[in-house]
């Protein structure tokens, strides 16, 4: 004899329906908190820091879980950043209290990973005494959520300079002091981090990237192109990042820009070649005519797709 256990389908549809809300739920509220990677140049003059962090506690918290174009943030969401940021970062010299002011804020997704693959990149500037001996400071990032939440909590701190060191700073250790005097970048390392911002300029500007690449696809074809434009405003964002440099740096800058660039257009352009000799072996009378046609069509898709990201772009501007 075979007893047999069965469960009423809508009791079962209920219990997984009420799982279903619960898992939402707390994905809803659970955003994970981010571990922090800053690093900090210092020049006569002048510091710089630069944080890279998760975008999601940030979005949520601060933003109103508004999520900000790649560039251009609104003056709003810029203040509430540069808010938070002054508030749980801080840096003296010779005791005293240095003013921050905000660079940019950049904002990135990785696709596969879209929300909780969200980044953010914000770059810093203080003006620093010319009497200064002793550079200190301290960081206490998302002090509002300890004992809420099991996170590390970490921040990690690269020094650029003479002694490049990394710190690990944490809710117990959140405070780091050296001479200034270790902390002078030399000629070469502020040419070689000019160098590695330019190769990584056009991470921020992918509607700008897909313009140009839709401008070399449309001149392969020998079509007349009404994305031409994209070669002016090319010069013109790199021209604009380039003057915000100091003049010892920007040429180095500048060539890791431009380089970038070759890069990615040669890459388009071996692409290319490898697949119109694919169609010439497959059909030598009509290779011309379909890889023309194939090129166009890419072309419109790939200036499409620039078109669209910048008018979110400018569309989250206003």
């Amino acid at each position: 004899m075979t007893v047999k256990f069965t469960v009423p389908m809508n009791t079962f549809a209920r219990w997984l329906l009420l799982l279903a809300c619960l898992s939402a739920r707390a994905f809803a509220h659970e955003v994970p908190i981010p571990i922090n990677h800053m690093t900090l140049n210092a020049d006569p003059g002048r510091i710089s820091v630069h944080l890279h962090t998760g975008a999601p506690w940030w979005i949520s918290e601060l933003l109103d879980e508004r999520t900000p174009p790649p560039t251009g943030w609104s003056a709003e969401a810029q203040a509430a950043v540069k808010t938070y940021f002054d508030r749980h970062f801080t840096l003296s010299a010779n005791g005293r209290p240095l003013a921050s002011r905000l660079l940019y804020c950049r904002y990135s997704e990785e696709i596969w990973n879209y929300i909780l693959g969200s980044q953010l990149d914000l770059e810093f500037s203080y003006e620093l005494p010319a009497d200064v001996r002793e550079l200190s400071g301290s960081a206490t990032f998302y002090a509002e959520e300890r004992g809420k939440v099991p996170a590390p909590f970490l921040t990690y701190l690269k020094i650029s300079g003479r002694a490049a060191r990394m710190l690990t700073l944490t809710p117990g250790r959140p405070s780091f002091s050296f001479p200034i005097a270790d902390l002078w970048r030399t000629p070469a390392q502020r040419r070689r981090q000019a160098w590695q911002a330019g190769l990584a300029f056009w991470q921020a500007q992918p509607w700008l990237v897909l313009l140009l690449a839709a401008l070399q696809l449309q001149s392969r074809t020998r079509w007349p192109a009404p994305l031409y434009a994209g070669g002016v405003a090319a010069a013109d964002a790199a021209g604009a990042a380039v003057a915000a440099w100091p003049q010892e740096s920007a040429v180095f800058f500048a060539l890791g820009a431009f380089f970038a660039l070759a890069v990615i257009a040669g890459a388009i352009e071996a692409g290319l070649r490898l697949y119109e000799r694919r169609l010439r072996r497959a059909s030598q009378s009509q290779a011309g005519r379909l890889f023309n046609g194939q090129v166009r069509f890419l072309s419109l898709l790939t200036g499409g797709i620039a078109l669209f990201l910048l008018a979110q772009n400018l569309g989250a501007r206003r």
